[in-house]
């Protein structure tokens, strides 16, 4: 049990630092290499799609195609991966365009706050009390991060703050819709799908194979980190750290990638946080980890 907690602990660091790798790196060459966050989201959203669909169809090839049988799952599935997979893929990278990785990671993470007022309206259900606490926190944090406490001023670009909404969005989606497909379907091949199906819209709709970048090794193997590692790589590793360790501590320790984004940041790109920007930092972290604590359960007899 204690070598499998182990190997559960392994995956979810791993999974973190990818993301916080990859965010970092996707930052250095929208700098450096005049690469555009269209690249990297469709670059990604093929290989992870492609990826998940051979290995759905390794183990399963008679039911490949078995969302598209019903008209209410295909909808759905489509809506997950516009609504959801593109607005948090493309808003996450564009938001890190304008500002950094931490700050796009932070301003994505008050998503599961989203999720918790569209699910509290839809079942008509006041949130509790340590959850109603976490979100006052949330979002105090998030607006000294965006204003610095002076309401007046914005002191990150507005659109890194608009993608970076967009991409809490997205995520609001891709944690709600999917509920029912997951009663029908597996993890990989939800994914997998909406992947490849989020990767063709966005394609048609962006051509990002039309925006020129600087083609060297560096940009090539830092698109193919960000796809391989910091997309397919972080999501096995999560799915299977989170299944040894269960869904609150995997997503207790998923609390470590702002922080490393936050250093990649500093010692690697030179990125500049002040006092202010540490103290939301904080805020924001410890709101996710109060919602993320298993609750007290009352002994009823």
């Amino acid at each position: 049990m204690e070598k499998n907690n182990s190997r559960g602990l392994l995956f979810i660091v791993l999974a973190t630092l990818f993301w916080a790798i990859s965010g970092n790196f996707g930052s250095y060459l929208f700098q450096f290499k005049e690469v555009r966050p269209e690249h990297l989201t469709m670059t990604r959203m093929f290989i992870t799609g492609l990826v998940l669909l051979a290995y759905e169809y390794k183990v399963d090839k008679e039911n490949i195609f078995k969302v598209f049988k019903s008209k209410k799952d295909f909808v759905l599935i489509f809506w997950f991966a516009t609504a959801g997979l593109i607005c948090m893929q493309y808003g996450y990278f564009a938001s890190i365009k304008y500002s950094n990785a931490a700050t796009a990671v932070l301003l994505q993470n008050i998503a599961p706050f989203f999720v918790i007022i569209v699910m509290s309206f839809h079942y008509k259900k006041v949130p509790d009390r340590t959850t109603l606490l976490a979100l006052f926190i949330a979002f105090f944090g998030t607006f000294l991060l965006v204003t610095h406490g002076n309401i007046k001023t914005l002191k990150i670009a507005p659109l890194a703050l608009l993608f970076g909404l967009l991409a809490a969005f997205g995520f609001t989606n891709y944690n709600i819709v999917p509920v029912e497909l997951n009663q029908r379907y597996s993890s990989t091949y939800l994914i997998g799908w909406g992947m490849l199906i989020a990767g063709i819209v966005f394609t048609i709709f962006t051509r990002p194979y039309k925006i020129p970048f600087i083609i060297d090794s560096v940009s090539i193997s830092g698109i193919l980190f960000v796809s391989v590692f910091g997309t397919l790589g972080s999501f096995v590793f999560f799915l299977n750290g989170s299944k040894i360790l269960g869904p609150n501590k995997a997503s207790i320790l998923s609390l470590i990638e702002p922080v490393a984004s936050t250093f990649i940041g500093i010692f690697f790109l030179g990125v500049i946080f002040t006092i202010m920007d540490f103290i939301a930092i904080g805020l924001i972290i410890s709101s996710l980890l109060l919602i993320s604590l298993p609750k007290k359960r009352k002994d009823t007899k």
